[in-house]
């Protein structure tokens, strides 16, 4: 019998491009498509996670990945319909416009459980963990540790591409966590491939609350993840309905 999906360690993931929730396949994002069964609809789609019992969430906004666009009033939105965890993803580079400071801060006073990450794939520096301090309280702030292929992604090649640096800063400025993801992996099915990463820095850095996923299959794959250390599990096609 298979077994069943641990909800409450589970993190429902919504991909935004262009205000429709999107199905995220190995990082190519020029190619991601709507999610098929809720026809792109980020409502939808958060709707069926909670139904599931689903109560985490995390939430990526690609045109802010992308193209610095924040898609504030969608993010606004979907935390209005959210009382549990949102982990969002706004590009953070640490060199943010005023207007976007503004509304991330208005996202993090306006539901408690949101929590904004700092992502080596668009810092500009490990001064952007710092800047994030700026805007929101350590306990709503996460590092995010992003790999292609078990490397380090950071935005430049002068950047500090020595993930214990990263973390080690995260740390010592307080942050909550840590999202290990390597975009790899990501939509194609075939296993996650994070869980060494996660059991040594859960070793490492025991205090701080691990978040990471990516090919997750089924619930069984989810266990595993959180056996070597993960404390919550992003997951994303495996929970959908097939269509």
């Amino acid at each position: 019998m298979a077994p069943e999906w641990l909800c409450e360690q589970i993190v429902g993931v919504i991909d935004l491009m262009g205000g429709q929730a999107v199905h995220a396949v190995a990082g190519h994002r020029q190619q991601y498509q709507p999610v098929c069964f809720c026809g792109g609809d980020p409502f939808q789609l958060l709707q069926f996670y909670l139904d599931r019992g689903v109560t985490s969430f995390y939430v990526a906004d690609l045109d802010a990945i992308r193209f610095n666009r924040l898609q504030a009033p969608v993010l606004h939105a979907l935390a209005a319909e959210v009382d549990g965890e949102i982990l969002l993803d706004p590009g953070w580079s640490g060199t943010e416009t005023d207007q976007a400071c503004a509304e991330i801060r208005k996202l993090v006073t306006s539901n408690a459980g949101t929590r904004v990450i700092a992502a080596t794939e668009t810092g500009k520096s490990l001064l952007a963990l710092e800047r994030l301090m700026e805007q929101v309280p350590p306990q709503q702030a996460l590092l995010g540790l992003d790999y292609r292929g078990g490397q380090l992604l950071v935005s430049a090649a002068d950047i500090e591409s020595d993930s214990n640096a990263w973390v080690e800063q995260a740390e010592k400025l307080g942050f909550h966590g840590v999202v290990i993801l390597d975009l790899s992996a990501v939509g194609c099915g075939a296993g996650p491939v994070t869980g060494p990463l996660c059991s040594k820095l859960k070793v490492t850095h025991p205090r701080l609350m691990i978040y990471s996923g990516g090919g997750v299959r089924d619930a069984l794959d989810a266990e595993r993840m959180l056996s070597q250390g993960c404390d919550r599990c992003l997951v994303a096609t495996a929970l959908q309905p097939k269509v």
